[in-house]
């Protein structure tokens, strides 16, 4: 979270349990990004971090061309974090941006503690 770009007026990185996370995300026009290099391209899984009192909240993750729409359910509270997997992506070696985008009229503010992509092959 602490590295992540943030685009917009109300998200911002915070602390919950001495760890960071981008939190005070109640504006679904704010978004948050990350600039990566992979050294070695292949198929990856791409699991998130996330906390939030809502039933249910929806974003959309790209990664160059590819985009997944991802919802999380109710974790209990802002601070009770849970490790959601989001979908694969495949990627090339090389620089990539990653960026989380709130989808309007379903999304419900989250706490955002990290993104993940972890080698499937």
């Amino acid at each position: 979270a602490a590295l992540a770009d943030i685009h917009g007026s109300q998200a911002q990185v915070e602390e919950k349990g001495g760890r960071p996370n981008i939190g005070f995300w109640t504006n679904a026009q704010d978004w948050v990004s990350w600039r990566f290099k992979l050294g070695r391209g292949g198929r990856f899984e791409v699991t998130a971090t996330v906390a939030t009192p809502a039933q249910s909240s929806k974003f959309e993750v790209a990664v160059g061309a590819q985009n997944l729409t991802a919802q999380v359910e109710k974790t209990g509270s802002y601070e009770t974090f849970k490790t959601v997997k989001l979908g694969e992506v495949r990627l090339e070696q090389g620089t990539h941006e990653l960026s989380i985008k709130p989808v309007r009229g379903q999304w419900q503010a989250i706490n955002l503690r990290a993104v993940v992509l972890k080698p499937v092959d």
